[in-house]
């Protein structure tokens, strides 16, 4: 499976490092999933030692069908505890879920 889009979910430190590397790379399309205030700081751009980057930035129901979701959260046990009815483990082991009711469907 090549991955030519890529969402990352909690641009903090390790999501901007996450971003940093993948920015480089042209054959990937790369968004940030966000809503409400916080979309709106990072579609001004995410500072990364001195350079501003300017991923794309999604909200859960356009980051759909993202061929890979990188999950930078702090607390990502809890969230995902929180929210169990919603997920599950594919045949393949990969991680599925969805947020809120829109979805994000991995493959």
């Amino acid at each position: 499976m090549k991955i030519e889009k890529v969402a990352v979910l909690g641009a903090g430190a390790v999501g901007s490092y996450v971003i940093w590397g993948l920015s480089q790379k042209e054959e990937i399309r790369l968004g940030v999933i966000a809503e409400g205030e916080r979309a709106e700081r990072l579609k001004k751009g995410c500072r990364i030692n001195g350079v501003t980057y300017n991923p794309e930035v999604w909200t859960p129901q356009e980051a759909q069908g993202v061929d890979l979701l990188v999950a930078c959260l702090v607390l990502l046990p809890l969230w995902l505890f929180e929210r169990r009815s919603q997920w599950c483990f594919s045949s393949r082991g990969i991680l599925s879920g969805s947020f809120r009711s829109g979805g994000i469907p991995l493959r």
